[in-house]
């Protein structure tokens, strides 16, 4: 398979998922090229994967800097992908955890590591030569 062709069944697979911008996502291909735009996304699910480590290993020391910084590192590269909506959340509960450095935002960090869960699945389902890029 070509990689024009890889790129327009990922983008078609991740467009059922519900928060994903098809637009952003072909706005970075055509900034970049096809190669680097699946680069990105292959890397942006190992962002998704080690930053829902830093968020349960954070919850689980009561440190609230490990979490602010896992959810902070996901809201620039969700928006760019064309995961705005997560981007957005990302962004605003790091936002939130820095300037209280507590962690008593525990059910909007537990529907947040849920929601991020369910997105690393979803990109997993839509990009099986995913490895291919990393």
């Amino acid at each position: 398979m070509d990689i024009k062709t890889e790129f327009e069944e990922v983008k078609c697979a991740l467009q059922k998922t519900p928060a994903f911008n098809s637009q952003i996502f072909s706005q970075l291909q055509e900034d970049t090229n096809y190669e680097v735009a699946l680069k990105m996304l292959a890397r942006f699910h190992t962002t998704l994967i080690e930053s829902i480590g830093f968020i349960n290993k954070g919850l689980e020391s009561e440190n609230a800097e490990l979490v602010w910084k896992a959810c902070h590192k996901v809201a620039g590269t969700a928006e760019l992908i064309g995961f705005v909506n997560l981007g957005q959340i990302s962004r605003e509960l790091s936002k939130n955890i820095k300037a209280s450095n507590d962690l008593s935002l525990m059910p909007e960090i537990t529907k947040y590591i849920d929601e991020t869960l369910l997105l690393k699945n979803e990109i997993e389902k839509a990009f099986i030569r995913m490895n291919d890029y990393l």
